[in-house]
This record gives C-alpha cells, structure tokens and sequence, in this order.
C-alpha cells in the first residue's frame, strides 16, 4: 500500500502527473474500460448449439475473470494512498449473444462485484461500492442512443410478419433494454446496464429493428467482409467510406458513432463527480470499472483517441481494455502497452 504523500492537486497540471498519482487524485474519476470475459462462442443452427450456455461466461472464463479482477483490485489498494477512501461503480453492456442468450458483460460485471465483496472482507481499506448511484442530472445521460438520429425514442414492434419470431424477438428485446435503459437505475443494486456500451450496431441495425424490414441488416457487413476478408474490422475501425452509403441506408453504425457514445459516458462522468460525486464526496476517490467489447473499445481507441499504434486499437482480449482519467473536459488515456494519450471529451 503506498503511504500517504499529502500531495497538493491542481486541476490545470493534473493530468500531466504520472498514472499512479493520478489514480491517487480526488479529483480525477478514474475508469477502466474493459473488455468482458471468455464466453461460449457457438451459434444458432451450428450442430453443438445449446441455447442455455450459448454466449454466457465458460467455467475457464469465470476463473480468468476472478484472477484478473482480484489482480485489479491488489494493485488499486497497492497503488493508492492507505487513508484515500474509494468509491466503486460498476456498468456493463446489456447486450445478449445473439440478442436473446447469454448476456456476457452482464456476468463478467457479476463476477467482477464477487470478487470486490471478497476482497472488501480482507481489507481494512475504506472501500464501496456504490450502490444508489443517484445520476439524475439529466435523464438517460449515461443511457440513451448516440448516433445520427440522436436520442430517439423505442418504438414498439406492430408491423412484423407473423413468421419471422426471430426479428420480432429481437426487437421487442431492444425496446425493453432501452426502456429499462432511460430510467438510469441500477439493476439489480450494485450495477447499472448502460446501453451506449452495447457492441457495435451493425449486425441488425437500427432501421431494421425499428420496422423497416426493407433494409437488409447483413448489407453492410457482408460488404466488408466481400471487400476486406477476415480484416474487415479493421477497416471498420478505421472509417473505410466506401460502402458509407450502404451503411446509412441500412441504419448501421459507424466507427465513430461507437466512439462518440463511449465519449458520452465520459462526459456524463465528469458531470457526475463535478455536480454530485465531487461536491458530496471531495476526499473520496472515484474509480468507474465499466464492461463492454472489443468494438466498443477499438471505436473509441481509433475514432476517439486517433491512436495510430495498432497494438493500442486492434484486438483487445477477455478482461483486457483502457483506463480513462477524467479531469473536467479532457482526459487522459492510458492503453495497456503503457502509452498515453491526451482526449478531448467533445464529440468526434
């Protein structure tokens, strides 16, 4: 545990001090951005397809994620002075494999609380998680759609065909979660689902799942994927415009439509620690450990950040990401390689 140094903050230079005094700074919200756990990749109509385990957590993954959060909970007590009180929130993806199996960020973010609680008894630390998180400063303001057609409202499915249950199930599934979503509460106590951390919208794209079912969801990926091969997620990362008009007229989402909903949830934050956590709390260190995916993380590290160095932007493993350090407007990155890199919060 590192021993209190009584260090003077200014907000001005506070993001220009190493990552461990940063971590250390009241001032400062600290989130980590990951990637959620290993999870049971077997899809419907393959021959091994089981719909009660298919996209939820495997036993392995559930041991990774325990290991990998306990090392995450060690090194922040190490790391950080012995009388700096934290405060712990905790936010995940809502997206389900498939959208109607397992719900892996759900579980990962579960476990993640497990392992707190454990680590909570061992510790004489003054430690919480937060479990009334009391963001009512603007409705939806971590929760609600970012993209071209921003903010708008779910609309129930009345027009789909009797036998096409699949597209109905999705629909009315998303409609839920965006519904549950705009009341910014937690769900069950100790988490909060977050829909701006669902994986990328590209797959069954907004139009789609809103009643235009003359926009043909696969269009745009099975145009990347014709172009591209294995590496279109790449491209996609990095902004490929030649199929742009496809994308749009399909709904899809673009690279940095995903990175500007990732940049909301971090303006939201710092709205959060300067209006509530900060003035309530001001000697109270807040740490945000939010679960998302690979395409959340690699939109947001390539559109958001303008990172350059692929192996800060492509393939972000089980429990791996960023850790964000929010200082009012700007912040600050560090990527796992241990680079850092300067964020402007507004929108790309």
């Amino acid at each position: 545990m590192r021993q209190n140094e009584n260090p003077t903050f200014n907000r001005e230079n506070s993001l220009e001090k190493s990552s461990v005094d940063r971590l250390n700074d009241p001032k400062i919200v600290s989130v980590f951005l990951n990637r959620h756990g290993k999870h049971e990749r077997t899809f419907p109509g393959d021959e091994n397809f089981k719909p009660e385990s298919s996209g939820k957590i495997t036993v392995e993954g559930r041991r990774e994620i325990k290991k990998e959060y306990t090392d995450f909970f060690e090194k922040i007590i190490a790391e950080t002075d012995d009388d700096l009180p934290l405060d712990i929130m905790v936010g995940h993806s809502p997206t389900k494999w498939y959208d109607a199996y397992g719900e892996r960020a759900t579980e990962t973010v579960d476990i993640f609380i497990e392992v707190a609680k454990e680590i909570l008894q061992k510790t004489n630390r003054d430690i919480q998680i937060l479990s009334d998180l009391g963001i009512k400063i603007r409705k939806g303001i971590l929760a609600r759609r970012t993209e071209d057609h921003e903010e708008l409202e779910p609309k129930r499915d009345t027009n789909v065909p009797e036998n096409d249950k699949k597209l109905s199930d999705y629909r009315q599934t998303r409609d839920a979660i965006l519904a549950e979503s705009q009341q910014v509460a937690p769900s069950k106590g100790d988490k909060i689902a977050i829909t701006r951390l669902r994986e990328a919208d590209i797959f069954w794209p907004y139009k789609v799942h809103q009643g235009d079912l003359g926009a043909n969801q696969e269009e745009y990926v099975k145009a990347l994927e014709g172009k591209y091969g294995d590496k279109y997620w790449e491209k996609y990362y990095e902004g490929e415009s030649e199929f742009e008009e496809i994308r749009k007229k399909v709904g899809a989402e673009s690279a940095k439509d995903v990175a500007n909903r990732a940049l909301v949830i971090f303006r939201g934050l710092s709205m959060y620690q300067n209006l509530k956590h900060g003035k309530e709390n001001p000697d109270r260190k807040l740490v945000v450990c939010m679960i998302t995916h690979s395409d959340v993380l690699s939109s947001f590290m390539k559109q958001g950040v303008d990172v350059e160095d692929k192996e800060d932007w492509v393939d972000f493993g089980n429990n791996k990401g960023v850790r964000v350090d929010i200082s009012d407007k700007e912040s600050k990155v560090l990527a796992s390689s241990g680079k850092e890199y300067f964020l402007k919060l507004e929108k790309k």
